[in-house]
């Protein structure tokens, strides 16, 4: 059902010559099929990626990268390190960016398709507050409940806590659109002072709906903002006209007239950090943008009000699909196993009193096949094969321990609070803690004693500490690791003979109180600290006078509740680089590499500016791991590349806004190209230094 990849091209292509003058290209997500393999992705990057040039290019990422399933998943690798290294992503699969002074937050969907996690949510009410005075438009995955989509469904088309995330929208009118992808509609409609946008599709399958939803199209929205307006349009590339320009599209065309913050002269900004972070989290952030060598770095801390990190942890996101393949009871973001319909009721669920009842099975003791855990990904996700016996189990988040989890710290100990009743005593419940590393590797499987449950309501209670020995081979002991360790929660109830309701499943840290206190953050190798109360509305900002360097480890401390939101905001950004991080110093060198995406066999790293550049400067490389760019002698018209360390046969150095050449050291042969005017190409011989004559 997906289109090919020379359709793809065909369209992005005319895009781009239709376009000719756009700031940025925005993917909404799917950025390949849940079901591929590296090849997928390796085409995403050659062909979408790649294929928009030197035009900034920024993911909200989709449930087929985050939420994996099947085939997607890389060998030794989880789902959201893969879609990171793949999309170009800092920290966070979440992050914002300004450019001419238009705020972009691109917020997806975490741990379960439906579902914007507290960590999104705290990190972008972190980041809308220090935004407040700019035009924002919000890219995501899901819709909103309420807005586009015609099958209206919140356990996998839209998002489960869309009130939670309207309520955080509507306390900041600065925000004028959620654009959202997922569905392959052309979806447009104006609520209130917001636009909903469904932005098409430029790939996968075409919207299987009846009505005007763009079947048969390739194509997207286009988005333009003046001084005192602010548009979308529907574009077909199949068509090679706007969707209003065809009778039956003509809604597809909606305009705001308001007062933007437009600043054609603003440099561009990028954002990224993490949404209560818990006390002592180690996590890996990349430098994927170039910014001048004195430009502006800021770092805002924010308070959390929870000491409780776990999702949906009171059971208030609950939806229900009645038929269709997605039909299913949904706890956003936790799964129950063994799923199987009982007692007439879907999946054996009852939505009651303000938690689900989880009802019992209709045999006892009978082996039970994998249930197909409907995490909202269109596919097969992982469970854990179980007798179902007389137990089922509740877990947090929904299990699959290289796609959904939470993290955690070696030493520290961790609390789980269930609350549950039943009608009659009889069933009891035990707390089990998984732990596993971000390999899928098991650390610790660690089972409380099964405590009783009477009638009523029982408040049941277990601790784990994680091993200090789980450090090995993990950030916590080498900041060259990528691998962290993450924990699933799960309530087994026993002896389920009787309907039991669940209406609290908490996790925390052990000793947490409600507010947090004394807090720091270690970046750069310097650590910033406030100490006292640190309130979740009332951000506290501080310079980071070092420079970043192209990867860093990135460690925090909390008291009190012990979690903080953190963000780390850029100024003065000039290039974006793909593919690669980027390391700027002092005298205006960029180091260049090793390569992070290593899907594609073009190993090609590209370097797209955010500000129309003066100077020729490196567009692209090709085959070279390694690289120091000097910033451009105008005294001498020349460009420096020191290459370090190559890969494969072919080495490739590509220089866009270039006037003529003069001379060329240290290469094979010139290769001109006249396709694109004003650039260059230049084959290095190896290692060593090119220096590029204009």
């Amino acid at each position: 059902a997906q289109a090919t990849n020379n359709a793809i091209s065909h369209s992005l292509g005319h895009i781009l010559e239709q376009f000719p003058d756009l700031d940025v290209f925005l993917d909404s997500g799917d950025i390949h099929h849940g079901n591929s393999y590296d090849h997928g992705r390796a085409e995403w990057t050659d062909y979408l990626a790649g294929g928009v040039e030197n035009l900034p290019f920024f993911v909200a990422a989709g449930n087929h990268e985050l939420v994996a399933f099947n085939h997607a998943r890389t060998a030794n690798t989880e789902s959201e390190e893969r879609t990171m290294s793949l999309a170009n992503l800092s920290c966070r699969p979440y992050f914002s960016f300004d450019i001419k002074n238009i705020h972009f937050l691109c917020l997806p969907q975490l741990v379960a398709v439906n579902l914007v996690t507290e960590e999104a949510l705290e990190w972008a009410e972190l980041d809308l507050s220090i935004n407040k005075d700019k035009t924002t438009i919000v890219i995501s995955h899901n819709s909103l409940h309420g807005t586009t989509e015609p099958t209206d469904s919140m356990v996998y088309r839209q998002v489960i806590n869309s009130e939670k995330v309207f309520k955080l929208l509507d306390s900041h009118p600065c925000v004028v659109a959620w654009m959202h992808g997922h569905n392959h509609t052309w979806e447009l409609v104006r609520i209130k002072d917001r636009l909903y946008s469904s932005n098409g599709r430029i790939g996968g399958f075409s919207p299987p709906y009846p009505g005007n939803y763009g079947a048969g199209h390739l194509g997207g929205m286009y988005i333009e903002v003046g001084p005192e307006h602010f548009t979308i349009r529907g574009y077909s590339a199949t068509e090679k006209c706007y969707f209003d320009e065809i009778p039956e599209y003509k809604h597809l065309n909606k305009t705001l007239k308001l007062k933007t913050s437009l600043d054609c002269n603003a440099s561009s900004t990028i954002s990224w950090g993490m949404g209560g972070a818990r006390d002592g989290l180690i996590v890996p952030a990349y430098q994927h943008q170039i910014a001048s060598a004195d430009a502006k770095t800021e770092l805002f801390i924010a308070g959390s009000d929870t000491p409780v990190f776990s999702e949906n942890s009171d059971f208030a996101g609950l939806a229900e699909q009645t038929e269709g393949w997605s039909k299913a009871r949904s706890i956003g973001g936790m799964s129950v196993s063994p799923r199987i319909d009982v007692q007439g009721e879907i999946d054996g669920l009852r939505f009651k009193n303000g938690g689900v009842e989880i009802l019992p099975l209709d045999s006892e003791g009978q082996e039970q096949r994998p249930q197909r855990q409907f995490s909202g990904d269109g596919g097969e996700a992982e469970d854990e094969p179980r007798k179902a016996g007389r137990s089922r189990s509740v877990f947090s988040p929904q299990w699959g321990a290289r796609s959904t989890y939470y993290r955690c710290v070696p030493g520290h100990t961790y609390k789980a609070r269930a609350v549950l009743d039943s009608d009659s005593s009889g069933p009891a419940c035990r707390i089990v803690f998984h732990i596993y590393d971000s390999r899928g590797n098991q650390i610790l499987e660690q089972s409380s004693d099964a405590v009783r449950l009477a009638k009523g309501s029982k408040t049941v209670e277990a601790t784990c500490k994680v091993p200090q020995k789980a450090a090995k081979g993990t950030i916590y002991q080498d900041p060259k690791s990528e691998i962290m360790i993450n924990m699933i929660l799960e309530a087994k109830i026993e002896n389920l003979l009787v309907p039991v309701r669940i209406s609290k499943l908490e996790l925390l840290e052990n000793d947490a109180s409600s507010k947090t206190q004394d807090v720091s953050v270690k970046i750069a190798g310097r650590k910033y600290s406030h100490r006292g109360t640190l309130e979740k509305n009332k951000p506290v900002k501080m310079q980071i006078k070092q420079l970043l360097p192209s990867r860093d480890t990135i460690e925090v401390s909390a008291k009190g509740n012990r979690r903080l939101s953190w963000l780390v905001k850029q100024s003065g950004v000039r290039y974006q680089v793909r593919n690669a991080p980027a390391e700027i110093f002092k005298d205006g060198s960029v180091a260049i590499g090793p390569m992070r995406n290593r899907f594609s066999d073009r190993q090609e790293v590209v370097i797209a500016p955010l500000a129309e550049p003066d100077t020729p400067y490196v567009h692209s490389i090709r085959g070279i791991d390694r690289c120091v760019i000097e910033p451009y002698d105008s005294k001498e018209k020349r460009l420096r590349i020191h290459v370090n360390e190559i890969i494969g046969k072919y080495q490739e150095i590509r220089i866009y806004n270039a006037p003529g050449l003069r001379n060329v050291e240290n290469v094979g042969h010139r290769n001109f190209e006249a396709v694109v005017p004003n650039s260059v190409g230049v084959e290095p011989l190896g290692t060593g230094t090119v220096t590029v004559y204009f």
